[in-house]
């Protein structure tokens, strides 16, 4: 048997054919009329460099046809070009802003295509449109550091203010004014910047420190306790932050959590001789003596001199711990062979603990000294 086609049939299916290469093929932004006109010339114009004319026949395709992503594009290149050739400041800063905003409405309408990427270049074109705008960002951002640098503090905020207009997700405007405002001698604003700094930083752990020492600067203790914490949330081996949390406990009296932090802060740097010595002054200050003895025996393992033995000593000496004063006072004798205090106070321990042959030895050096 012998099947054959019908002629319409044969039709339909060349029809359907060309039409599934061309959905292959990349679309493109139609233009007509006065539009498609003043597109044309405006692409003459670039060809011969005539760039005033072209941006004007290219604001021209606008008017008739707002969403042509070629001519915002090329809108947008324009100014930028122009910017880059600008004599004064300001003028590139408005130049720049205006390229700006095409740039953005050239990426608004791609945006807001579900289909964009089958459309000819417009991937090309989007991810130009992006760099630039972050261009943009990054160079009237230097024009507001480069005026700051110039002690120029108005306009430097003026456009810091702008650029956070531009992209308020960015926080590098927000610390630059907070150093505008701590020239000024405004700390009130300088800590509202810090505050909107970390809404958007908030893992920023240079901005947490500084907030907390703003507000240890400024006594405000509950504060300076709660951003101290944060940060050291934030970075728990820093002992940076134990030290200045200790510290802010000593303020408010609370001498447990003091020496709490300050043995944390041991824990990282069991050598360092200031926070030994403000370890062992809590735990005085907790009528702690056992601990305060060990802590300050630390001291002296680290740094021993004669001041740090003699402190030691006269403490041992108010606890009535003889056999320690005895012990430190020989270190201290060996220290300063000259003093009389140490010899004195070995003579009156070896009293109390009745060690005669003690008190004998010293009572024989004193008589010579």
């Amino acid at each position: 048997m012998i099947f054959r086609t019908n002629n319409y049939l044969i039709v339909i299916v060349a029809v359907l054919f060309l039409l599934g290469i061309s959905n292959l093929e990349a679309k493109k932004q139609s233009l007509k009329g006065r539009a498609q006109t003043d597109y044309r010339s405006a692409q003459i114009s670039m060809q011969h460099e005539l760039y005033d004319k072209a941006l004007d026949q290219y604001l021209r395709v606008l008017n008739n046809a707002p969403d042509h992503v070629e001519s915002i594009k090329n809108i947008a290149d324009l100014y930028f070009l122009n910017a880059e050739y600008a004599e004064e400041d300001f003028e590139a800063r408005e130049r720049y802003s205006k390229a700006n905003e095409y740039y953005h409405r050239v990426l608004k309408v791609i945006n807001g295509l579900k289909d964009w990427k089958s459309y000819d270049n417009f991937e090309t074109i989007k991810d130009d449109a992006e760099k630039k705008t972050q261009s943009i960002w990054v160079r009237i951002f230097n024009m507001g550091r480069e005026a700051y640098l110039a002690e120029d503090y108005d306009e430097s905020e003026k456009i810091m203010n702008y650029v956070l207009q531009l992209d308020p997700s960015r926080g590098e405007p927000y610390l630059l004014l907070a150093n505008i405002a701590d020239k000024r001698g405004d700390d009130e604003k300088k800590m509202e910047y810090f505050l909107s700094l970390l809404e958007i930083a908030k893992d920023n752990t240079q901005v947490i420190i500084n907030i907390a020492i703003d507000y240890r600067d400024k006594k405000d203790w509950e504060n300076a306790k709660k951003y101290f914490g944060m940060f050291i949330e934030a970075e728990p081996n820093n002992v940076a932050g134990f030290v200045e949390l200790a510290f802010v406990y000593v303020q408010l009296n609370n001498y447990k959590d003091a020496l709490l932090n300050y043995e944390k802060a041991l824990a990282i740097e069991p050598t360092d001789v200031d926070i030994l010595i403000n370890a062992a002054n809590v735990a005085g200050e907790l009528n702690d003596q056992a601990k305060f003895i060990d802590l300050f025996k630390r001291v002296i393992e680290v740094d021993k001199t004669v001041e740090n033995v003699e402190f030691l000593c006269n403490r041992l000496a108010r606890y009535q711990n003889w056999q320690e004063l005895i012990t430190y006072c020989k270190i201290w004798h060996e220290l300063d062979p000259k003093a009389k205090d140490p010899v004195q106070l070995i003579i009156f321990s070896a009293q109390q603990t009745r060690n005669e042959a003690l008190r004998k030895e010293f009572q024989d050096k004193l008589s010579k000294m």
